[in-house]
């Protein structure tokens, strides 16, 4: 017998998945480009692109001939070069850059910055990390922001005002998570193990995920979303989850809990050792682009039905979700 709920959502989840079978025969031609004049000699680049290869980086601009990056959580830097084999293998959204251009003229550069980053999570000691708030801010009103009061900030040599996709150093006496744009409309409750990196990938891939559903579907997120991340059930218990529907009692059974992610209408929760576990910790983008392209389906399920998804025929719901990650990664190839 079918349930009376499965009335509603069929016909919500038809229509959509109509939209999104045209939109999968379209070109995307969304993706924004910044022009960037890159002089002889060492650049202070913001990445604020997708997550890219630096050998793929060494291709698209043959001039380069050394790109490096500060690790904060190393306290050491990282450099990749077409010519040695270095120990900087991939370039990530929030991450500041230093590339080195050879010869004696300007290059002009045209890289993609479609994917702003407006929550940095800063480790102890001094970060590098992109700038991606409004063009124009004075170091002043950078170092205004409340969460860097204990902070210390200093630009490259010669800048005084900072531009969206620059590079900045940001010196944090204690782990900071700095809103470089303010009114984003997520939290982050982390585990205190969790790497910057892994932070700064959770939430430029939700909201890119959520910016994806908004362009391609014309659907928005109407809630503000906290997001939990941490590494086992005692420790998701700890950090003070509420009761949901979509779990009901929350039982931990020793230190494994068969959930990797879900979500409930206002909230994702994903186990981190998920991304270890599958092989995606080189990859942290890769792995939270699917998470949050499927959770966030169900997030906007519960928009649709405004209930529970329990008395919903789980092949439907599950369905959707895993439909809408599939054609993602589609339309990205």
């Amino acid at each position: 017998m079918r349930r009376a709920g499965s009335l509603v959502l069929l016909p919500a989840f038809a229509a959509l998945l109509a939209t999104a079978f045209a939109v999968a025969s379209a070109d995307d031609s969304s993706t924004a480009i910044k022009t960037d004049s890159l002089l002889p000699g060492d650049n202070f680049v913001g990445w604020v692109g997708q997550p890219i290869y630096a050998d793929d980086l060494f291709e698209a601009l043959p001039e380069s001939q050394l790109v490096y990056n500060w690790d904060g959580e190393a306290e050491q830097f990282r450099f990749a070069s077409p010519h040695v084999r270095g120990d900087l293998y991939k370039i990530d959204p929030g991450m500041g850059i230093v590339i080195r251009i050879s010869g004696d003229e300007a290059v002009a550069w045209r890289r993609p910055d479609d994917r702003p980053v407006p929550i940095v999570f800063l480790e102890p000691g001094w970060n590098l990390v992109a700038w991606s708030g409004a063009d124009g801010v004075s170091l002043g009103e950078a170092r205004s922001s409340p969460d860097l009061k204990e902070a210390d900030i200093v630009a490259p040599e010669k800048v005084e005002r900072l531009d969206f996709g620059d590079a900045i150093w940001v010196n944090a006496p204690h782990a900071i998570e700095w809103r470089q744009v303010p009114g984003v409309p997520i939290d982050l409750i982390a585990t205190e193990t969790a790497s910057a990196v892994n932070k700064n990938a959770l939430i430029t891939e939700a909201l890119s995920a959520m910016d994806w559903y908004k362009q391609e579907f014309e659907l928005e997120i109407a809630t503000h979303l906290t997001l939990y991340l941490h590494f086992d059930c005692e420790e998701l218990l700890a950090d003070a989850l509420p009761e949901h529907d979509v779990l009901g009692e929350l039982q931990c059974l020793g230190s494994y809990h068969p959930f990797s992610a879900w979500a409930g209408p206002d909230y994702v929760v994903v186990d981190l050792s998920a991304l270890y576990m599958w092989g995606n910790s080189w990859r942290p983008h890769d792995f939270f682009r699917d998470v949050y392209t499927h959770e966030l389906a169900h997030v906007l399920q519960y928009q649709l039905l405004e209930r529970s998804l329990l008395d919903e025929p789980a092949w439907l719901v599950e369905g959707v979700a895993m439909w809408m990650t599939t054609h993602r990664k589609i339309l990205a190839d």
